[in-house]
């Protein structure tokens, strides 16, 4: 969150740093990993896409494409606040 969202605070984000733990507990998560190393993931609850993330040294390889991809195969409809 400190590097994806570089526009707020890093103090908000630390301060809320357990109400991020909880709200990602309470969600679907998918994981996209290579040779047992987590490259991305997306966070989902219900349809809403709460995050989407992939690692700096794996970005434009088409790793967020796939994630999206596969949770629009899992769901009916998905919406996304940006």
């Amino acid at each position: 969150n400190l590097k994806a969202h570089y526009f707020i605070s890093n103090q908000y984000w630390k301060s809320n740093y357990e109400l991020v733990k909880e709200m990602m507990s309470q969600s679907e998560v998918y994981v996209y990993e290579d040779d047992k190393i987590i490259q991305g993931f997306v966070g989902l609850n219900a349809e809403y896409i709460e995050g989407i993330f992939v690692s700096d040294e794996m970005q434009s390889c088409g790793i967020g494409k796939l994630l999206l991809d596969y949770v629009k195969d899992k769901k009916v409809s998905l919406r996304l606040n940006v």
